[in-house]
């Protein structure tokens, strides 16, 4: 695809984020409908992997470029971390109600990459 090019992807429900892996050449999405999906930018009429297990809607996406994996977050605070050249889940982390009383779905999701750690807040 030229650079000039654009693409169109869509999810039944809607796309909430994405971000991009430049050494796959994979588009990442979270969706409402639970799931995170890859994308090859070339191929834009439909996605190359649905990641399940969210039981709610995804509202952040990141990608790891050094590991070669994808961490996401849903509306009830649950963080996945997959694989990308497995389409498997690596890890779930679940946050108990109490963990951020009176607070709504995490505002950002940032990886440093120096460190090659997560930040949420």
């Amino acid at each position: 695809m030229d650079r000039n090019e654009s693409s169109g992807f869509s999810s039944e429900g809607g796309i909430t984020c994405f971000d991009f892996c430049e050494k796959l050449n994979c588009l990442v999405t979270g969706c409402i409908d639970n799931s995170v999906k890859v994308w090859n930018p070339a191929e834009n009429a439909s996605c190359n992997e649905i990641l399940t297990g969210h039981f709610n809607s995804v509202t952040h996406v990141l990608v790891d470029e050094k590991r070669l994996n994808v961490i996401s977050a849903d509306r009830d605070k649950t963080i996945r971390v997959w694989s990308l050249l497995r389409p498997q889940c690596l890890q779930t982390i679940k946050f108990k109600e109490g963990d951020f009383a009176g607070k709504n779905i995490f505002a950002t999701l940032y990886l440093d990459k120096e460190y090659g750690k997560y930040h949420l807040s």
